[in-house]
């Protein structure tokens, strides 16, 4: 248990560092993006990497998640190496052919996305972006299945750098607003993708099975209508708030949501990366359900943990980082960072089912998730705004999680620390609503929030929250 827990926190903040890296330019950038960017103009970058998206997960096949599983499903180097080569070069031909059929159809999607065609051009590069996006997918994925996290992590500070570089000449130097943006995102991704074709391509014997290519795409495609009704919980608020409300009003839900989903970036992103690999290990231990339990327990205190020092110090981040025009997304990243809480544990949940290899039970879960947060969308953004699509989110994943749970148990029981988890969950509320209730000037109240929000591990400690191996652990590290 405790070697395997190292390997998971060793490769988990090696993929959290690279993460905030490949990532990060579009956070350490919001103090330039919010003063030259306007509110509209930030949200009209958020619906083009909207589209990036949803045209990512429905040509690329999951294909990540199949190359993962069948990695460890074949013993032989010889097998594995087949699957991961296999899945390239199909990716080329995928990646080549989805660019060239989406300039067809530029205006059509503007109009729907943007109802103003006139925005077609800037789609024209989203596209180019997604086809980059497609070829580098399979190499990242062989840096992962290989357990590589330092290469994938210098390569993540490479393309981190040049992003930076790059938004600060086009934004603030050539002052091209949005299509300074589009041309950064290009550069970047396309210098990215030639990185990883030099460091992994060299270790794959370009082979190609059919065979292995129907088992990828049959483990994968059962999937994607799950993983797209996923994306439309992440996401489809921003086409009702852009009907319901305005772009300015997007514009300020898309910062505090960038804020909220700092808690995908840092936490279950990295966590799942290597847990997506070490958990069909551990399951197969005779006590895998135990120690699979008690991962649970530490997942769910490092996301609390998390969710929590946002929510207390979401007014006083955004008070720092972003211009006076932005102040008010401080209100959303709360409610988006307890979404998110609900998120990780749903992909948690999956355990029973990803090793019983019934992928469609995924499919009807988020199916049902999906339909219940389009109707919540509807009515509560047409009547509270973009706070009714903050709370459309959190009940989504709640019942997400709650259904996937219900499958995923049948099929492979963890056994849970329901006792330890209630005393997570109840210091975590406790120390919130201290907090929440301090009013002072900024920097008492800051200093003040801080007191507080270091006690959780205190009260968790005292409370008997840790077990006694784990406390003198503790007792050996302060000492």
């Amino acid at each position: 248990m405790l070697s395997e827990l190292k390997t998971t926190l060793k490769h988990s903040s090696i993929y959290g560092a690279a993460n905030l890296l490949k990532k990060g330019a579009a956070f350490f950038m919001i103090p330039v993006y919010t003063r030259f960017l306007s509110p509209s103009d930030y949200g009209t970058l958020e619906l083009l990497e909207l589209v990036l998206d949803v045209a990512f997960l429905m040509i690329g096949l999951r294909m990540s998640e199949a190359i993962i599983r069948y990695y460890h499903h074949y013993s032989s180097e010889e097998d594995k190496v087949e699957v991961v080569s296999t899945a390239f070069l199909f990716s080329l031909m995928v990646s080549l052919s989805a660019v060239i059929a989406f300039q067809f159809f530029l205006e059509p999607i503007a109009g729907l996305v943007f109802n103003d065609p006139a925005n077609a051009g800037y789609l024209k590069w989203v596209f180019v972006c997604l086809g980059f996006q497609l070829m580098f997918i399979v190499p990242e994925t062989y840096l992962i299945v290989k357990k590589r996290s330092l290469t994938y992590s210098s390569l993540s500070f490479a393309s981190f750098f040049l992003a930076l570089s790059l938004n600060l000449f086009f934004l603030v130097k050539l002052k091209l607003g949005i299509w300074g943006m589009i041309y950064s995102m290009a550069i970047t991704k396309l210098s990215y993708m030639v990185l990883l074709f030099i460091w992994v391509v060299p270790h794959l014997k370009l082979t190609f099975s059919p065979g292995k290519l129907k088992e990828l795409i049959r483990f994968g495609l059962p999937m994607l209508p799950g993983v797209l009704a996923l994306f439309t919980i992440n996401f489809s608020d921003r086409f009702f708030i852009q009907q319901f409300c305005d772009s300015h009003e997007l514009g300020i839900y898309s910062l505090g949501y960038k804020f909220g989903m700092l808690l995908v970036v840092l936490m279950t992103d990295p966590f799942f990366r290597i847990w997506n690999t070490q958990r069909f290990e551990i399951a197969s231990q005779d006590r895998g359900s135990l120690i699979i339990g008690r991962y649970f327990t530490y997942f769910l205190g490092g996301l609390l943990f998390f969710a929590l020092g946002l929510s207390i110090f979401s007014a006083d981040i955004i008070y720092l980082m972003a211009d006076t025009r932005f102040h008010s997304a401080s209100g959303i990243i709360p409610l988006i960072a307890l979404s998110y809480v609900f998120q990780g544990i749903a992909g948690f949940a999956t355990l029973g089912i990803m090793v019983s290899y019934k992928t469609s039970r995924i499919l009807y879960a988020n199916l049902c998730a999906a339909a219940l947060n389009i109707c919540l969308n509807y009515f509560l953004i047409k009547a509270y705004g973009i706070y009714g699509a903050a709370v459309a989110t959190i009940i989504s994943y709640g019942v997400l999680f709650c259904i996937l749970i219900l499958f995923s148990q049948k099929l492979y029981a963890i056994t849970f620390e329901p006792a330890r988890i209630l005393r997570l969950v109840f210091f975590t509320a406790l120390v919130w609503g201290l907090a929440s209730h301090i009013r002072a000037d900024w920097l008492t109240a800051v200093g003040l929030k801080l007191f507080i929000f270091a006690g959780l591990p205190l009260m968790l400690y005292l409370s008997g929250f840790f077990t006694d191996t784990e406390r003198e652990k503790i007792k050996a590290l302060l000492s």
